[in-house]
C-alpha cells in the first residue's frame, strides 16, 4: 500500500523549503569559490559581514528577495541560476509557463 502512495508521489514533493535554502546556500558558495571570492570580498559587495555571508551559505539565514538579486547582481547569474538542479528546473521554464511573453508585453 505504501508503495503504491510513493509510485503516485509528484517528485516536487520531496523538496521542502529547508532543501531549497541549503541548495541556494550551497550555489551562492559554489559561485563564490568560482569567482575566486572570500566570503569577506563577498560580504564587502554586499555591504554586510562575513558571518552573514557564512548563514546564506549554510542555510541558517532565509534570503529574501531583494537580497537574491543583489546575490544574482554581484555573482553575475541569473537568479534563476541559484535553484537549477534543486529538483525544480522543470517549474522553472519561463517558456513553458507562458510567463516570458507576458512579461514582455
Amino acid at each position: 500500500m505504501d508503495r503504491e502512495k510513493e509510485s503516485h508521489q509528484s517528485p516536487f514533493e520531496k523538496v521542502t523549503m529547508s532543501t531549497i535554502d541549503q541548495h541556494v546556500g550551497q550555489r551562492i558558495k559554489q559561485r563564490r569559490v568560482e569567482l575566486g571570492l572570500s566570503q569577506d570580498d563577498l560580504a564587502r559587495a554586499l555591504n554586510t559581514t562575513w558571518e552573514q555571508v557564512i548563514k546564506y551559505e549554510s542555510a541558517d539565514n532565509p534570503i529574501t528577495c531583494g537580497r537574491l538579486y543583489e546575490l544574482s547582481r554581484v555573482l553575475g547569474v541569473p537568479m534563476l541560476w541559484f535553484f537549477l538542479g534543486a529538483g525544480l528546473d522543470s517549474t522553472l521554464d519561463l517558456n513553458s509557463s507562458g510567463l516570458a511573453t507576458e512579461s514582455s508585453r
